[in-house]
């Protein structure tokens, strides 16, 4: 096992006996994405639910991936783009346990950008108003 993952896990507040550690061998981005069956059978029972969280060892968190798998023959399933270190964690023991400050937020639109579109909008409606103002200003002197 990676001490880093652990330590990670213990920081999110995840048991050790609620999750298992998946490491490839291979670290990088797949040509596509690629339906992974991982033998989970030592950890978790048939029918146990696992969530899927990517270890971001460069942030030190868990970044969820928003997929649960459910056990069975042995096996939990998910779809990977690239090769790290994972962890799946059981569902059931995992919910309220989790912490935040070991995960990682999910991925989302820098809001800087957003806004800065809306001041631009309000700057360019105070121009129009006041364009559109000043002529109807200029129609009633005359």
């Amino acid at each position: 096992k990676d001490n880093k993952v652990e330590r990670v896990a213990d920081r999110a507040g995840i048991k050790d006996s609620s999750y298992t550690i998946v490491d490839f061998e291979y670290s990088g981005n797949l040509p596509g994405t690629l339906k992974a069956a991982v033998n989970v059978s030592k950890k978790f029972a048939d029918g146990t639910r696992v969530a899927l969280y990517y270890h971001n060892s460069k942030k030190g968190v868990l970044e969820n991936q928003y997929q649960i798998a459910t056990v069975s023959n042995g096996f939990a399933e998910f779809a990977i783009d690239h090769c790290s270190e994972y962890v799946l964690v059981d569902v059931s023991a995992a919910e309220g346990t989790i912490t935040t400050s070991a995960l990682g937020s999910p991925k989302t639109a820098d809001s800087n950008a957003i806004v800065f579109w809306l001041m631009l909008m309000c700057v360019a409606a105070l121009v129009l108003f006041g364009v559109q103002a000043s002529r109807t200003d200029g129609k009633n002197r005359a």
